[in-house]
């Protein structure tokens, strides 16, 4: 099945499918990177965990429950 031309969104505004996709991934990889973020302060800060300022992005990421 083919994307539509155009998708109303919001105020009326019209946008394109792909355009809309786009948003949706990046408001996802928006959220992931601050849930990383309050993760990386709570292990620093509130456990006083020194070894969270050598951890990577994709360790951070891999202590998520989800």
């Amino acid at each position: 099945m083919p994307l539509p031309a155009s998708i109303i969104v919001g105020g009326g505004e019209m946008i394109s499918p792909i355009t809309w996709l786009w948003n949706i991934r990046h408001r996802k990889l928006i959220k992931e990177t601050e849930a990383m973020i309050r993760l990386y302060l709570f292990l620093r800060h509130d456990c006083g965990l020194k070894e969270a300022d050598k951890l990577s992005a994709k360790e951070l990421r891999g202590l998520f429950l989800f």
